[in-house]
């Protein structure tokens, strides 16, 4: 986690996730927050569900 933070991620812009979801609408996955993960807040996960089909 510290070298993604120092090497500024792995992602070009801030929200390329979001607006590339598209690309990834068809692997399955489950996205999992836990209560205590306080360095991504819920919103992000809430975000990502309603753009990834």
């Amino acid at each position: 986690e510290n070298h993604y933070f120092v090497n500024g991620g792995f992602f070009e812009v801030e929200d390329q996730l979001l607006r590339d979801a598209h690309r990834i609408a068809d692997i399955p996955g489950v996205i999992v927050h836990g209560r205590y993960d306080v360095v991504c807040p819920l919103a992000n996960a809430w975000d990502l569900t309603k753009v990834w089909p």
